[in-house]
């Protein structure tokens, strides 16, 4: 079975980056790196780059999708369908949203510990990203980002 792609998201797409790790795409920024880094990247970790730039020209290793939306959800609606029908969709908000690591269960005590008081007292449910240490519950947030790809990925 085929794995979910990752993208490597060009500077002319800021924003999409942090909406494709909601998505539980694995997705990274150029950040400014030379185009021949960009390139080495996609090839080497097999990412697809996803740019405005339309003259933008690769090896036959490297996908690129040019996007033309200047919105950014209707960027992610566009990136969406360009993915074939037979590879897997990765789990939704299964991401760090700053760093792209893939989150893990903390143990409910743990969190508490760490957490506001009013989070901890309505909260029993966590994930932390090992890489950041940043937790994640199911707050005001979560249920903004559970709206968001209900309107924007139907």
């Amino acid at each position: 079975m085929d794995e979910p792609l990752k993208f490597l998201v060009d500077d002319t797409l800021r924003g999409l980056t942090k909406k494709l790790r909601m998505l539980g795409y694995d997705a990274v920024e150029r950040g400014g790196a030379s185009w021949w880094v960009t390139m080495a990247l996609a090839k080497k970790e097999q990412r697809i780059i996803l740019t405005l730039i339309d003259t933008l020209r690769a090896s036959p290793e490297v996908t690129i999708w040019v996007l033309k939306s200047p919105d950014t959800n209707h960027q992610v609606q566009e990136m969406l369908t360009k993915i074939p029908q037979n590879i897997p969709s990765p789990e939704p908000l299964s991401r760090c949203l700053v760093c792209n690591v893939l989150v893990t269960e903390m143990p409910t005590e743990e969190a508490h510990k760490l957490v506001p008081p009013l989070v901890a007292s309505h909260q029993s449910s966590f994930f932390h990203c090992p890489n950041c240490h940043r937790i994640y519950w199911q707050g005001s947030h979560y249920h903004k980002m559970i709206d968001w790809m209900h309107k924007w990925i139907e």
